[in-house]
């Protein structure tokens, strides 16, 4: 027979992943309470800690609530559940895409949010808009300037890592340095494009704004460089293009822009 002392730990133990699980004490107290059997104890702990890992839920606070609004937004993308009000949805989207872009403000993530991903201004994030938002539509052509495509021949680093880009600059490249937006950095190579790519939106009104609808919860972009045509020089077109999160730089081919796109490597 396990010691009070012992007991007593095993009691709390039981109690603090019973309750995890949604569980009440006195189940815990049941199977580990003073006097009770020692492998029933130790069976109910097992269960409780495999449920607590299957639900994820002893996971940190931030990666648990991104999971569960990408389910969700995906579930309306995929037709799998009805449209969401924003104004409900709001509060936590902006929470999580502020853990993951500490440095964006809440008031430029909800006006992403109403005013990109709900495009309509209908107060509802429906199929469509979701479907967009989330880069789930392939976008094939950028309009009758762009369905002739033309390939980059301009000098490329084609093995560029995040690391060597900060410390080579643009050296011998066609990078440039830059920045918009009150403070959003970047590298950019103007003048082209590239696929594969995704569709997110088409009337973005700078490039600060496309990276931000890259932290959407249930994205599925490689955050290491997007393109637009939504920044300097006017007018903008309001594009606003990532590739998939399965490709690498390396995996992409460059194509010659007719339309004032440039391609944005986020400093971070």
């Amino acid at each position: 027979m396990a010691a009070p002392r012992l007991w007593r730990l095993l009691y709390l133990l039981a109690a603090a992943l019973s309750a995890l699980a949604g569980a009440s004490a006195p189940e815990a107290d049941g199977a580990c309470g003073a006097g009770h059997d020692e492998m029933a104890c130790v069976s109910l702990l097992q269960a409780r800690q495999a449920d607590v890992a299957h639900r994820g839920l002893g996971r940190p606070p931030g990666v648990e609530r991104e999971a569960d609004l990408a389910e969700v937004l995906r579930g309306v993308a995929e037709g799998r559940a009805e449209p969401l009000e924003v104004r409900k949805l709001l509060p936590r989207l902006v929470a999580v895409m502020r853990s993951k872009a500490p440095g964006v403000s809440k008031q430029k993530l909800e006006t992403v949010v109403t005013s990109v991903v709900d495009s309509n201004g209908d107060g509802l994030l429906d199929r469509e808009e979701l479907r967009l938002a989330l880069g789930m539509t392939e976008a094939v052509a950028e309009g009758e300037a762009e369905t002739e495509l033309v390939p980059y021949t301009g000098p490329i680093p084609m093995n560029v890592s995040l690391a060597q880009m900060g410390k080579q600059g643009t050296t011998g490249y066609s990078w440039e340095e830059s920045s918009c937006c009150d403070g959003f950095n970047y590298y950019i190579l103007e003048g082209a494009w590239f696929t594969p790519k995704f569709n997110l939106a088409d009337t973005i009104g700078d490039p600060y704004t496309c990276y931000i609808l890259m932290h959407l919860p249930g994205q599925n972009c490689n955050m290491h460089f997007f393109y637009a045509n939504s920044g300097e020089p006017a007018p903008y077109g309001g594009l606003c293009r990532c590739t998939s999160a399965s490709n690498d730089w390396a995996d992409l081919s460059l194509w010659v822009s007719t339309s004032g796109s440039s391609i944005y490597w986020p400093k971070r």
